[in-house]
């Protein structure tokens, strides 16, 4: 691969620098944007509070009716089974609907939230290395339009996935209280607990999503931009931080041939990209030091 020309330096410091052997000129670390992310994540659990009120409401009105009336007798009735399976495959049918009808919207509005970060804080962090030039990061290049298309497809399917697994739990919960007889009894603190179940998920996808996607759009441009590398700086936060990545924590690294980031698997890649991981990307430019 033909190394890209890097970024141009003010004149002063190119004179600096070229004194300097080794040297590195650091930008400011890129991070996502919290606003974006929690904007995100409201619209999604709001979308999980709706289905979990529509649900419990149905499953309520569902057992309350005549062939339901006596826990542990009529509600063996295969009738029963067979309607309230019904009324779940319908309820399903219904939110899927819904979810993968405001995907679409949702990721727009967080992707767009994301390249507006990304341009702004890269601009900001390319004019602190190079000196002072303003250098244009807010292009729509083809590479990039390829990173929006990839996630975007990846936040829609995982939208689409929230409805299928809640309702995949609900209807083990719903079986089990036919079998022991008790009903809502049962069944009312189960949908509750995986209506929360369902929010932190739908928050982790908001989080994990907002940062790859910040993370991927910043490597295009990034590079688009003529920059070749990147100090990993650690998040310093977590209850279990991962050992590989504190000891990357203020290490220079290759955009091109980024490291690896899970010993289990031997995957490489850039800070942010792993769920739950909070690293950050520092910008670089370096003059004639050892390479990482």
């Amino acid at each position: 691969m033909a190394r890209r020309q890097r970024p141009p330096l003010s004149k002063p410091r190119e004179a600096w620098a070229a004194q300097r052997a080794g040297h590195l000129f650091r930008g400011s670390p890129l991070s996502p944007s919290a606003a974006t992310r929690d904007k995100y994540s409201a619209r999604l659990e709001k979308l999980v509070e709706l289905m979990a009120t529509v649900t419990q409401r149905a499953l309520v009105r569902e057992y309350k009716r005549p062939i339901a009336a006596h826990a542990g007798v009529a509600m063996d009735a295969p009738s029963f089974v067979t309607a309230v399976t019904r009324l779940l495959r319908e309820l399903e049918k219904r939110f899927v609907l819904l979810f993968t009808e405001q995907a679409g919207g949702l990721t727009a509005a967080m992707m767009k939230g994301v390249s507006d970060t990304s341009a702004s804080q890269l601009g900001d962090s390319l004019k602190a290395v190079s000196g002072g030039l303003t250098l244009k990061t807010d292009m729509i290049s083809g590479t990039v339009a390829e990173v929006f298309k990839a996630s975007v497809r990846e936040n829609v399917a995982l939208i689409k996935s929230i409805p299928a697994k809640y309702f995949e739990q609900i209807q083990g919960d719903v079986m089990r209280s036919i079998q022991t007889g008790q009903g809502m009894t049962d069944l009312l603190p189960q949908i509750e607990q995986y209506e929360g179940v369902t929010k932190r998920r739908a928050k982790l996808i908001a989080e994990d999503q907002t940062r790859k996607a910040t993370t991927a759009l910043n490597r295009v441009r990034m590079q688009a931009a003529g920059m070749r590398q990147f100090e990993w700086l650690h998040s310093g936060g977590g209850k279990e931080p991962r050992e590989l990545h504190v000891e990357m924590d203020g290490k220079v690294y290759d955009l091109d041939n980024p490291p690896i980031i899970d010993e289990r698997t031997g995957e490489r890649g850039l800070p942010g990209q792993l769920i739950n991981c909070r690293c950050r990307m520092v910008p670089v430019i370096s003059f004639g030091g050892p390479k990482p």
